[in-house]
């Protein structure tokens, strides 16, 4: 009972959430273009049994952008990731290459 409560409230919230599949709130807010682009993080969009861009379709606002680049979410967060973990590499030799040179320092006498 509770899983059929939770898929149902899900669907609920999808629905209300979903300005592009609400022609109420398309007209409510006065949206004239809704644009999509060709890369998406996700393109399971495409499969679903509804189209989530129906009625923006069928309404003639919907337009798609060809994207000049193939970068989404995903892309910029492993990037994100792999040069910090390449800073810290770096940073771990510097370190290591200044503990040596402080352990390795000898000191000019004025005798």
């Amino acid at each position: 009972m509770a899983k059929s409560r939770q898929r149902q409230g899900r669907d609920t919230y999808e629905e209300n959430v979903m300005v592009m599949g609400n022609t109420v709130m398309i007209t409510t807010f006065n949206i004239s273009l809704i644009v999509h682009g060709t890369v998406a993080e996700d393109k399971d969009f495409q499969k679903e049994k509804r189209d989530p861009y129906a009625v923006p379709n069928g309404m003639g606002i919907l337009k798609l952008l060809e994207s000049p680049l193939d970068i989404t979410t995903s892309t910029i967060i492993k990037r994100i990731v792999a040069n910090h973990e390449a800073y810290q590499k770096r940073n771990e030799r510097k370190a290591e290459s200044e503990k040596r040179y402080y352990e390795d320092k000898t000191y000019v006498s004025g005798d």
